[in-house]
C-alpha cells in the first residue's frame, strides 16, 4: 500500500480486519461526532434529561459492534 493510503479509511479497516486493534482510534476521531448526530436524530422521540449521554452511548456502542 503507498505511504499516502495509511491515512486511508480502507487501511484502517483493513489493519482492523487484521487484528490492528489500534486502527480504530483514527476511525473513532473521524467519525465519532458523525455517529452522535445520527443517534440524536434516531431517539429523538422519547427524549430524557440524560439524552446527551444516550447519543454517545449509542456511538460508542456502534463502534464496539
Amino acid at each position: 500500500m503507498p505511504p499516502d493510503d495509511l491515512g486511508s479509511v480502507t487501511h484502517w479497516l483493513g489493519a482492523l480486519r487484521g487484528g490492528d486493534l489500534d486502527a480504530a482510534q483514527p476511525l473513532r476521531e473521524r467519525y465519532f461526532v458523525r455517529l452522535v448526530g445520527l443517534a440524536r436524530a434516531g431517539l429523538r422521540t422519547g427524549r430524557s434529561p440524560g439524552a446527551a449521554e444516550d447519543e454517545e452511548d449509542a456511538a460508542l456502542s456502534a463502534f464496539a459492534s
